[in-house]
């Protein structure tokens, strides 16, 4: 198949709403977040403590059994879940832009952006099963890199645009927008192609949990996978927290600066690289190319 039949194939165009979708929510309950938590003078300790909203991406693999075992049948397979949790997360988002902090409702907004974020953990469960089902052998490369550009350019917009637009409209409105743009993504579920897939036979329970990591740790390069997953997001945590505090609060940065040049230039540099990966691994194969950019 020629490269632009398959970036115009309906269901390469699916996944890569699909990846925007889920890529929007997360600067909203991270960096976006603590940009607001800073220009109203919340503490460095409190903010420090936002970042354990993040917690569902981390455990999300403790659902994702049961979301795949159960369907609730209106939209078709994978689609009705995506489109309750992406109404769930624009829910989430118009009301955290309605919060005000200054009537001490901190913890409300924490209990808000944990909601986001585990609606969002939730969402990336059945987006990323609707991508393995969607996506044949041989488009699955391509298909990828489609859902992490969607995915990059939703943490532009949410990242970036949301901190030059907070300048002028506020953080409050930007949340609420955001939140109507959600909508129109979970509304587009309703024309999003259905796929098939193999259901899941073997039910929720401790085994459905368990059956993926000793597959891992029976393969013979149990180590060096952990060794590179563990080197590659290492320095990414590190250097992550509070940056975004510590440009505008410590250099005095305004938000266009920080929205403009941190968020925007790294994010635009990592869709390149993600379009111009996918091609590489549908031209040379995944082993080749890994080793070569490695």
């Amino acid at each position: 198949m020629k490269y632009r039949e398959l970036f115009f194939n309906p269901r390469i165009m699916a996944i890569g709403v699909m990846g925007f979708a889920s890529g929007l929510p997360l600067s909203l309950s991270d960096s976006t977040l603590q940009a607001w938590l800073t220009v109203e003078n919340v503490s460095i300790a409190s903010i420090g403590m936002f970042s354990l909203v993040g917690f569902p991406y981390l455990f999300k693999f403790i659902w994702a059994p049961l979301l795949d075992c159960l369907n609730l049948g209106f939209l078709g397979r994978r689609k009705d879940w995506v489109f309750v949790f992406q109404l769930c997360v624009a829910a989430s988002l118009i009301w955290m832009g309605q919060m005000d902090f200054a009537q001490n409702q901190l913890y409300i907004v924490g209990v808000i952006a944990f909601s986001v974020a585990l609606f969002s953990a939730s969402q990336d469960i059945v987006v990323d099963a609707y991508r393995a089902d969607a996506s044949m052998p041989d488009e699955r490369a391509l298909a990828a890199a489609i859902s992490v550009t969607g995915y990059r350019i939703a943490m532009i917009v949410s990242g970036a645009g949301a901190l030059i637009a907070a300048q002028t409209i506020g953080f409050s409105m930007v949340y609420s927008i955001l939140g109507l743009l959600m909508v129109l993504c979970a509304l587009l579920n309703f024309v999003f192609p259905q796929v098939q897939g193999n259901p899941s036979s073997g039910g929720y329970g401790m085994k459905s949990l368990a059956a993926p990591f000793f597959d891992l740790i029976n393969r013979k390069e149990f180590f060096l996978i952990m060794f590179l997953v563990l080197s590659y997001k290492l320095g990414d945590a590190f250097a992550g927290r509070l940056t975004t505090t510590f440009l505008l609060r410590h250099l005095e940065f305004s938000l266009v600066d920080v929205g403009s040049i941190n968020k925007a230039l790294g994010l635009a540099a990592s869709i390149i690289g993600a379009i111009y990966g996918g091609v590489i691994v549908y031209r040379f194969g995944l082993y080749r190319s890994l080793l070569y950019f490695g």
